[in-house]
């Protein structure tokens, strides 16, 4: 091993091939350390990494983009409008103030398909009239809970659709009318009682009319009722209510009168106990107030299992509540009976929708005149559009804010026509796929959604600065050369975000840095990337160095310049270090290439990272060239102090100085004179 540590005079035909190659090496190091500082020419295509995102998961990076995505990838697949069509219209929106309520409708939901199809159905109409939207803003607005209103006024609109099925002339309004002429007084009392006495099975409603005509032919119907709901509330067992009844039925004849009533009923109680005696008396005070005692006495005898089921309380104190709200108590009985009797299709789901609304309402009666304002200046036509409407806001999340939205295209459309007609055409196309776009599709949709908006789809990455590219290859821009470029993957997808066509909707949602999801691997080793760079640009500055240093030693050991002492372990020494930074720049970038690639395929965002081909190749080819270097420099020592015997391999000696070259000479013989 020492013998190759030892040299002689080289061979200056080495050290000029050594020269060149290493001046070779500088230049391949200078120019792949200047990649991408120009913006055209060779050094262009020099980089050291390259990301292409045409394929990203932006649903996962940016999850509110969700039913975005959905209502472009529905516009896109149906083929039924272009795709100018589809982009031109979207960013002529973006520029006025329909951006806002449209995103609010498109972000803040449950269901983007169901929503999508809402929307699309409720701006079908003719007529869509801006006064009814803001009377049932105000309704929702005016309500404890916003949520119910729309449940409630969706099972209205159901209600009305099953009685145009059933008789295509009847009005949209035609059942609150009717429960305004039957209940004028407290009309939200009416439709509670109303809607408690529906929620009663159909054939109990049916023997509930017995009770009925005794209330109607009652000489104070509503006195009859508070009694009966007082009675009923002693939670009396069957047995005991037919044991009061028969004790009643021995006292009572036909002829008894209701003025007699009070003193048989104080009579019974006086003969029962303390717990029995106040149910007597309630007996007593609904026998009191029939028009027929002994014919009230009997219905209630015969509906005595009826009255002791669940529904009967609250049946008490419907009719109850009915009585006290209605205007005309004759025709209120007569309207409940003939519901229970003949059924309206609709009419139930009428009745239990706006009771929904008015028991969530802050002021019921306040409320109820807003639908009654709503009704009055609806048209049928623009009635069609509210199932549709509710629906949409049925799947919000924030149902106010959604109609307010709805409010606001609404206007926007009447003003500007020219601009939302396009889009909602868009809309109508998106809403014939009819069907949740899986993410595959959307991933193939995602280079020409890009492309069209104007976003980069690429970013090849030099030491100093980052370019970004379209999908066909076209540079979009470059930053300004950097001490050290790093690779802020989420700061530079959102700058490039806001410098696109895209940078309305990306405000408009309110969406900053912080809020692209790029947790996982690629960001854990996102901190190691630029000190890595660094250190790849360390090797190659001290690399250039070293070379630098080595063509003048190699120029000194050539001219003689520089003694052989001197020059053997400089020249050396510098090509092996040379050799060694060029190894280790090459190696940090293919390590780096290596952990960016790996984060980005276990991430799974649809990233691709790649090395930059032209970089790699002048970067191995550069130390490869210095490797040959290494040992023909190496070599020419060695094999000149061999040739010079410096090198003494029989006698295991090695000697490297002038001093010791010129004895060696003297002490050896002539060739021609032996004895000298």
């Amino acid at each position: 091993m020492l013998k190759v540590l030892v040299a002689g005079k080289p061979n200056n035909a080495a050290l000029g091939v050594s020269l060149f190659l290493t001046m070779v090496v500088m230049v391949m190091w200078g120019v792949y350390m200047g990649g991408l500082t120009k913006t055209s020419g060779p050094i262009y295509n020099i980089y050291h990494g390259r990301a292409e995102i045409e394929h990203v998961n932006v649903t996962k990076i940016l999850p509110i983009s969700a039913p975005i995505l959905q209502f472009l990838g529905g516009a896109l697949l149906s083929k039924n409008v272009s795709n100018e069509m589809i982009f031109g219209s979207l960013k002529r929106m973006a520029q006025t103030e329909a951006l806002a309520p449209m995103l609010q409708l498109l972000t803040n939901t449950t269901n983007s398909v169901g929503t999508l199809a809402e929307l699309a159905a409720a701006n079908s109409g003719k007529e869509k009239p801006v006064a009814p939207l803001k009377g049932l803003l105000d309704i929702m607005q005016t309500s404890k809970n916003a949520s119910a209103v729309v449940e409630g006024l969706s099972l209205v609109a159901k209600g009305v659709e099953a009685a145009k099925k059933e008789n295509a002339s009847v009005k949209s309004d035609a059942e609150i009318l009717a429960l305004m002429a039957v209940a004028g007084n407290d009309v939200p009392k009416a439709v509670h009682s109303l809607n408690t006495l529906a929620a009663i099975p159909s054939e109990d409603r049916l023997k509930l009319s017995s009770i009925l005509i005794t209330l109607n032919l009652s000489p104070d119907p509503k006195a009859f009722a508070t009694a009966l709901e007082d009675f009923l509330n002693k939670g009396l067992k069957l047995d005991d209510v037919r044991e009061i009844i028969s004790q009643f039925n021995a006292k009572i004849q036909r002829s008894t009168n209701a003025s007699e009533i009070a003193g048989i009923a104080d009579e019974i109680a006086k003969a029962e106990k303390q717990d029995s005696s106040a149910a007597v008396s309630a007996m007593g005070a609904v026998l009191g107030h029939a028009a027929s005692p002994f014919g009230a006495l009997n219905v209630l005898n015969s509906s005595a299992e009826l009255l002791n089921q669940p529904g009967a309380k609250p049946a008490a104190g419907a009719l109850k509540g009915m009585m006290e709200a209605a205007s005309n108590t004759t025709k209120a009985i007569d309207f409940i009976m003939e519901r229970a009797s003949h059924p309206k299709a609709g009419a139930a789901e009428q009745v239990m929708g706006l009771d929904m609304v008015l028991q969530n309402a802050v002021n019921s009666s306040e409320t109820f005149a807003n639908i009654i304002k709503m009704q009055m200046a609806s048209t049928e036509e623009s009635q069609k559009a509210l199932p549709s409407l509710l629906g949409l806001l049925s799947y919000s999340t924030d149902k106010i804010e959604s109609m307010k939205s709805v409010i606001k295209l609404i206007e926007f459309g009447e003003k500007s026509p020219d601009v939302l007609n396009p889009v909602l055409e868009v809309l109508q196309a998106s809403v014939k796929v009819n069907r949740l776009i899986p993410s595959k599709e959307i991933l193939d949709l995602t280079p020409t959604i890009l492309e069209n908006f104007n976003v980069a789809a690429r970013y090849r990455l030099g030491i100093f600065t980052i370019c970004k590219l379209f999908l066909n290859g076209t540079q979009k821009a470059c930053s300004k050369p950097h001490v050290v470029q790093g690779f802020d993957y989420r700061n530079i997808l959102y700058t490039d975000l806001m410098d696109s066509d895209l940078a309305p909707y990306i405000k408009t949602l309110r969406v900053g840095p912080n809020d692209l999801y790029l947790e996982g691997k690629l960001l854990e080793k996102q901190p190691m990337y630029e000190p890595s760079i660094r250190a790849h640009l360390a090797f190659d500055i001290l690399g250039l160095l070293s070379a630098f240093i080595l063509l003048f030693t190699l120029a000194g050991a050539m001219t003689g310049a520089l003694s052989l002492g001197m020059h053997a372990w400089v020249n050396r020494l510098l090509v092996a270090a040379v050799a060694g930074f060029a190894l280790l720049s090459a190696t940090v970038i293919q390590i780096v290439t290596a952990v960016v690639k790996w984060g980005a395929k276990i991430d799974n965002y649809g990233v691709v990272y790649k090395q930059g081909t032209a970089q790699a190749t002048l970067s191995w080819v550069a130390f490869v060239l210095e490797a040959i270097v290494v040992l023909i420099v190496w070599g020419a020592y060695y094999a000149g102090g061999k040739s010079q015997g410096v090198v003494n391999v029989e006698e295991g000696r090695a000697s490297t100085s002038d001093e010791d070259i010129d004895k060696e000479k003297i002490s050896r013989p002539h060739p021609a004179h032996p004895d000298i």
